[in-house]
């Protein structure tokens, strides 16, 4: 019995990171797992628009953290990603596998990798909690708050900036909203719905169907312009730069209840170093000293155990996240991905199986993550694609194939 009650104790220690490393989804989202983007009908996309390559150089800080960088391009919507990947590897903890890094996929920017690489390490990224914003999502208004914290950083010089990096990822290097006045980004989300033209509109109009679609697109816009009206506007957005920002938020944030939220019951002291000090003490106590009290064992037992039983009493509740560089992966329903949260680093690390990668038509494996089963609607919604429709070829092409696939698929 008191070779079993230490060993309780060592049991403790070693399951304290599970305590944070499963959050809880929303909308009956699996745990710890990147199909804890939002469910609902004003869905999001992961897909951006970009053509680059990139240099075989890797960029080292003194910590070894390692991103490969990307020359300069002409193309626009390819600019800031050198400049992310730069400030990615200068920020502490933050890491990537070594093989990691954006490519193009046919007009399409997403990450690439080393299979074999990916397969022998069970942490692909490391994202601190210092580079990521974060809202209240149990509130009906995360997501205007979220964008307003965005919109927030935006206004920053870039060295008074915590996630500048990131923001020229978004922006796509341009710093031309930095003057002020009613200057918008480009969109993070092109071919959404939201941004075709009445002519690109009418394909869709003559379906039940997609007459529903433009319906809810309409029951969106006065959601978001009613969040709008109601913000404390302090930042003086634009309602065109805060319909830039919620796409932001709307195609990158992930929710789950990380355990960092309001209301979360544990410090990150007290989860750490409970089950610590209790599983030296049982070791001292039943080794160096051969303690013979089975009560003392499971005391300390009861000790380590402390932290789980909290959060399980009192839940924090769930925050909407944007994950720099997570987010940069496309969607793949069936990739089998899992975002996990550690209180012992404070910091959220991305991981996966063979599902996750994809040999490309061009060669190139690509890294793909899901944020679960989605309908058309939510797609074309706020994702602008539809599985099966090519992401090249201008605009106006790109959004009569997506209509006359949904269509297709929603007759």
């Amino acid at each position: 019995m008191r070779q079993d009650s230490f060993w309780v104790v060592i049991a403790s220690l070693a399951s304290w990171q599970c305590t944070f490393t499963s959050p809880l989804g929303c909308s009956g989202w699996n745990i710890a797992s990147t199909s804890q983007r939002f469910h609902h009908i004003f869905e999001f996309s992961l897909k951006r628009p970009s053509v680059f390559s990139l240099l075989a150089t890797v960029e080292k800080n003194a910590n070894g953290r390692s991103i490969e960088s990307s020359p300069t391009n002409s193309n626009e919507v390819l600019s800031g990603v050198a400049e992310f990947e730069r400030w990615f590897a200068a920020i502490p903890g933050a890491t990537c596998e070594s093989s990691l890094r954006h490519d193009d996929f046919g007009n399409l920017r997403g990450l690439t990798c080393d299979p074999k690489a990916l397969s022998s390490t069970k942490v692909w990224m490391t994202i601190p909690r210092s580079m990521v914003l974060q809202s209240d999502f149990s509130e009906s208004d995360w997501d205007a708050k979220l964008s307003q914290e965005l919109w927030k950083e935006l206004q920053k010089r870039p060295s008074a900036c915590t996630i500048s990096g990131y923001l020229a990822l978004l922006t796509q290097g341009s710093s031309s909203w930095r003057d002020g006045g009613d200057n918008v980004p480009q969109s993070t989300a092109p071919d959404a719905l939201r941004h075709w033209s009445t002519e690109e509109k009418a394909l869709l109009s003559k379906s039940t169907s997609g007459k529903r679609l433009l319906d809810l697109e309409n029951q969106q816009n006065g959601i978001w312009k009613s969040k709008f009206d109601n913000l404390n506007n302090n930042t003086n957005m634009t309602w065109e730069q805060f319909v830039w920002a919620m796409e932001v938020v709307h195609s990158r944030a992930f929710c789950g209840d990380f355990g960092i939220g309001a209301g979360s019951s544990v410090s990150t002291a007290v989860t750490v170093a409970a089950p610590l000090v209790a599983g030296i003490a049982g070791f001292a106590y039943y080794v160096p000293f051969h303690g013979q009290n089975d009560a003392v064992l499971l005391a300390l037992a009861a000790v380590a155990a402390v932290p789980s039983l909290l959060n399980v009493v009192k839940q924090s509740t769930p925050v909407a996240v944007l994950l720099p560089l997570i987010d940069s992966a496309n969607h793949l329903e069936e990739a089998d991905s899992s975002i996990e949260y550690s209180s012992l680093n404070d910091s959220f690390t991305l991981g996966g199986g063979p599902k996750c990668v994809v040999k490309e038509s061009s060669g190139k494996p690509q890294l793909y993550i899901s944020y679960g089963k989605k309908k058309d609607t939510e797609l074309l919604l706020n994702y602008g694609f539809l599985r099966g429709v090519p992401s090249d070829g201008d605009s106006s092409t790109r959004r009569r194939k997506l209509a006359e696939k949904f269509l297709s698929n929603n007759p």
